[in-house]
């Protein structure tokens, strides 16, 4: 069992690394918003191929399987137990809409005094982009958590 003060070094350094990050938590949400996704009108596949690279890339093991051709679901998963933490998410986003509505364009992932617009930036890669790089930097503290941490 570890010390009060060595779990708040733990928490502490955690919080420096995602406070670091957030480049590169852009990025990705970036590199996820620019692949269309529009459900039944694009296949979700290019969108898991992006965040399984992801998981692979910060050592983050990670299965997939399908119910339905180009609609894969995948699990990235670091530590064991009983009891953890789940982040969910969903690849796909709603229609444009009116596309004359759009002042960007809604696959750009453009940025625009401090905030990211684009089909899918709020809901949901954003979430999914801050759960595969906190994922990343749990790894490091993978023989210290008290349960697995996945997201599906």
């Amino acid at each position: 069992m570890l010390s009060e003060g060595k779990k708040e070094a733990i928490r502490s350094e955690i919080w420096g690394r995602i406070e670091a990050g957030k480049d590169e938590m852009l990025r990705l949400c970036q590199r996820l918003v620019q692949i269309p996704s529009v459900n039944g009108v694009h296949p979700e596949q290019a969108v898991a191929d992006a965040i399984v690279e992801a998981l692979e890339e910060r050592g983050t093991p990670v299965h997939t399987w399908s119910f339905a051709p180009e609609r894969p679901c995948l699990l990235g998963s670091i530590g064991s137990g009983e009891e953890g933490v789940l982040f969910v998410g969903h690849m796909d986003t709603v229609a444009i809409g009116e596309p004359a509505h759009w002042t960007v364009d809604p696959f750009g992932g453009e940025v625009r005094g401090g905030r990211l617009y684009g089909r899918g930036a709020c809901d949901n890669k954003a979430g999914i982009a801050v759960a595969i790089t906190l994922l990343g930097y749990l790894r490091d503290y993978e023989e210290v958590l008290r349960g697995p941490v996945l997201l599906a």
